[in-house]
């Protein structure tokens, strides 16, 4: 792990660069006394999962600890915007 990487919250609507090479959007944010998670869409395939423990390296790329509630997003291509 890169010790000059750091734990974010990440921006609601703003995309990111994972480590693994997908690009994912945050379209939500879940923040509770249980721990923060960040709603993550691939931008290629549509899962949509909660990302707990979002960190950034300096090159600007995340990768998280673990995710749950995995699931496609229904894609509605004519109403998409970007």
């Amino acid at each position: 792990m890169d010790d000059n990487s750091k734990y974010i919250i990440p921006e609601v609507g703003r995309v990111y660069e994972n480590k693994n090479g997908f690009k994912y959007r945050c379209t939500g944010l879940r923040i509770n006394a249980c721990g923060n998670a960040a709603i993550m869409e691939n931008l290629t395939s549509g899962w949509t999962c909660r990302a707990y423990g979002i960190k950034e390296y300096p090159d600007g790329k995340i990768e998280w600890a673990f995710s749950g509630g995995g699931f496609f997003a229904e894609r509605n291509e004519q109403c998409r915007i970007g």
